[in-house]
């Protein structure tokens, strides 16, 4: 007679199981069964073993090593002459015995399967099999839905006494508490590394930056080690560091758990701030090994106004570091001429629009303002908005229409960016911008002031979408592109990027469009279409027609510009 091949299946559901009576144990069994039996069995057995895999949920048979063993089954390669060797039938499934259907189909496909403990043997012309099966299914069953019942039980009584009592809920405690008498005890050494984590990374820092400096401090990681960027990210997305503790069955978040270590606000500006890194939004600035200093600020930002690549930096051999079109750098492809970086970047902190410096100063004390987490909340909407857009665009190009779901979630989007959008410009209203002294500009240009530079970044991308750098002549034009408000603002400097020759600007301010040139500003109604000149007797030549020009092909300008081509404008200053 010919030997089955055995197939010997061991399952545990939870990890923690691995030892004593779990894996070893059944696999003792088996392995005497098959010597016992011997005459049955090919000396060749094929193991296969589930850790942490349910057999009431079916997990098991959808992603486990029994799946696999199913799928060799259904595609032939298992089946007559071969025997499956269990401990026990609820090693396979725990499911009701009318939802069961595996093992029959198993069965019918000339799989013998030994069940060691009882012991039986189901087979296909056996007609007892079916019966047996079921029988020892719907207890296995049955035992589960209770076991699940006084677990659910348990865990709501602890939930009520932790709620009511304060007591604790679970003995899986997070580094950075103790327990006592039943109390959880803040461990307020490690708690004040992780409020620094918070405040850094909130103020700019990179997650590489942070585990360093902690390194260099010698502040051991949560576990007593070094730390590591991506033990930062941990912490930082770590519910339980705002009490909740997430529910391992269904994902749920339910709060007052454990202790506030950190509030909602910066919790979320944290996560927000870590999303947009993790999506590579911007590119994140390097901080210099030997010198720990930050030289690049604008990185990610910046784009060659000649052909749209990106940039990248360089040092001559004086030491002085110039940005460079990666097409010219890599490929000669460009011929972009090349700009200090230096003064590039004075130029930027010193005209960019809205940004308040002073607030840079303050910000890196823990100041945490609510503009601040609005304008972090409206970068995530903008970036949804574009996911929208993206999709609609995609299924027209496919000659479908978009479906209510897209619709719906972009009117959705668009609402709540209105409405921060509203409550950013009501601060605005009631915030006074206080003067800049020139030694705090001094300060941000400094590239060993890390807190202060990476803050002011953070600032400029909460602002700032795109930079783009062209030379024409020996003029520089750098035009600066905004997530809102501000649609062009143009600056026109010398060939050093040193002095400030030109500014354009045009800003929509609340259904006001401003074109405007040093002096000279146009206004126009965008509900009336009326619009008003000011300055036309102050201003010169020049800005007048670079106005024009940057007006042109604009929507909605082409009267403006008819009309400031009128002679009745000519009574201008020819000064350059």
């Amino acid at each position: 007679m010919k030997k089955l091949k055995a197939h010997a299946y061991m399952r545990i559901s939870k990890i923690n199981q691995r030892d004593g009576s779990g894996l070893e144990e059944q696999r003792s069994r088996i392995d005497k069964y098959i010597n016992e039996n011997s005459v049955l069995f090919d000396s060749n057995i094929r193991y296969w073993e589930d850790i942490g895999k349910s057999a009431f949920t079916g997990r098991n048979m959808r992603d486990g090593e029994l799946s696999k063993f199913i799928e060799e089954v259904n595609a032939g390669s298992i089946g007559a002459g071969d025997a499956l060797i269990i401990y026990s039938l609820d090693r396979l499934t725990r499911r009701s015995s009318w939802e069961e259907d595996m093992i029959p189909m198993l069965v019918k496909k000339g799989v013998e399967i030994h069940d060691v403990s009882t012991p039986i043997v189901l087979k296909r012309n056996d007609q007892m099999s079916k019966i047996i099966m079921e029988l020892i299914v719907t207890r296995a069953h049955n035992e589960s839905i209770i076991k699940s019942e006084r677990s659910i039980a348990g865990w709501n009584r602890r939930l009520k006494d932790t709620l009511e009592k304060g007591a604790v809920f679970t003995r899986k405690i997070p580094f950075w508490l103790n327990v006592i008498d039943n109390k959880y005890i803040i461990n307020k050494e490690k708690v004040d590394v992780i409020v620094r984590i918070f405040d850094y990374y909130s103020n700019g820092l990179s997650s590489t930056m942070i585990a360093r400096r902690f390194n260099e401090e010698g502040i051991k990681s949560m576990a007593g080690s070094l730390w590591r960027p991506n033990g930062i990210t941990k912490l930082i997305k770590d519910e339980r560091l705002r009490g909740y503790l997430r529910r391992s069955k269904d994902n749920e978040l339910i709060p007052n758990i454990f202790p506030v270590i950190i509030d909602e606000k910066l919790f979320d500006m944290a996560n927000r701030i870590l999303k947009k890194n993790a999506k590579g939004i911007k590119g994140r600035p390097r901080e210099n090994n030997k010198t720990r200093e930050v030289n690049n600020i604008l990185t990610g930002m910046l784009r060659c106004g000649k052909c749209g690549a990106r940039v990248t930096t360089s040092k001559n051999g004086r030491g002085v570091r110039y940005i460079v079109c990666l097409n010219r750098k890599n490929h000669e492809i460009c011929g972009e001429k090349s700009v200090r970086m230096q003064e590039l970047e004075h130029l930027i902190i010193m005209h960019a629009q809205k940004i308040d410096l002073a607030k840079i100063h303050s910000y890196i004390q823990g100041d945490v303002s609510n503009e601040d987490l609005y304008k972090d909340e409206l970068l995530d909407l903008e970036e949804d908005e574009k996911h929208f857009l993206a999709k609609i665009k995609e299924r027209k190009n496919e000659g479908k229409v978009a479906s209510f779901i897209l619709i719906n979630g972009l009117v959705e989007v668009r609402n709540k960016i209105e409405e921060i959008k509203q409550k950013i410009k009501d601060i605005g209203v009631h915030e006074e911008i206080p003067e800049i002294k020139h030694d705090h500009i001094e300060e941000l240009m400094d590239p060993s002031n890390v807190d202060l530079r990476m803050t002011l970044r953070k600032f400029l991308t909460q602002i700032v979408d795109i930079i783009t750098i062209r030379n024409i002549d020996n003029k520089r034009l750098i035009e600066i592109i905004y997530h809102s408000d501000v649609y062009r603002h143009i600056l026109i400097t010398d060939k050093n990027c040193s002095n400030l020759e030109q500014e354009i600007k045009i800003i929509n301010d609340n259904g006001v469009i401003i074109y405007s040139t040093n002096d000279f500003s146009i206004e126009l109604n965008e509900n009336t279409g009326e619009y008003t000149f000011h300055g036309i007797d102050k201003v010169k030549v020049t800005a007048y027609y670079l106005l024009i020009n940057y007006m042109t092909g604009l929507k909605g300008t082409s009267k403006i510009i008819a009309d400031m081509h009128n002679n009745s404008h000519m009574v201008i200053n020819n000064g350059l």
